[in-house]
């Protein structure tokens, strides 16, 4: 464990979590894979569900976001995404609650991983 009880979690565990937690909510994800074939700078991972779209990019530890990353985030809100910078489910969940894209009375169970401090850009 990590200073503080919390443990060192992956960045592709906090992925697999948020993506568990999504689908559980009932999003459509996908997770873009990036590459030589891909535009870069695009989020880790997109969700829609019921006409709305999200565009998450999960940075954990020292992660911090590129200049093509913060461009792309950027244009997607300006196109009507919902697009964040998230470190783990928890800090997702409070995103979503606040911008009323979930509800309380129907929140997903937790998928193993602790809490951490949100990210901040």
């Amino acid at each position: 464990m990590a200073a503080g009880g919390i443990r060192n979690v992956t960045h592709q565990a906090h992925m697999k979590a948020i993506t568990n937690y999504l689908e559980a909510l009932g999003w459509w994800v996908c997770k873009l894979a990036g590459g030589m074939y891909q535009r870069p700078g695009l989020p880790d991972l997109i969700a829609c569900k019921a006409g709305r779209m999200i565009a998450v990019e999960v940075k954990t530890g020292r992660g911090k976001l590129s200049q093509q990353q913060k461009s792309e985030l950027e244009r997607l809100a300006a196109a009507g995404c919902f697009a964040v910078v998230v470190s783990c489910v928890d800090n997702l969940e409070e995103m979503l609650l606040t911008a009323g894209l979930i509800d309380r009375r129907y929140l997903a169970p937790r998928f193993g991983l602790p809490s951490v401090v949100p990210y901040d850009t």
